[in-house]
């Protein structure tokens, strides 16, 4: 099985991504191809704790600001599973 999720919201800690981060890690760990998009900005991004280069941040999850007419092709890409 493989999936794809996108995740956007706002990079705060009320929104938590950090979260969805650690879901994804867990599935992955758990033989699931999985991707996650974490689509947003907010105080989280700016402080470097959702970049893909961080050790939170697993291969195969991507965080980058998209405006909201920007979503159209990354939902495109998201699978249901």
């Amino acid at each position: 099985m493989s999936c794809t999720c996108c995740f956007p919201a706002r990079l705060t800690a009320q929104k938590d991504p950090l979260l969805m981060v650690e879901v994804a890690a867990r599935l992955r760990a758990a033989g699931v191809r999985f991707r996650l998009h974490v689509l947003g900005d907010g105080e989280l991004r700016e402080a470097g704790q959702c970049e893909s280069g961080q050790a939170r941040a697993p291969a195969r999850t991507c965080c980058c600001t998209a405006a909201r007419a920007g979503l159209v092709p990354w939902y495109a890409g998201a699978t249901s599973c």
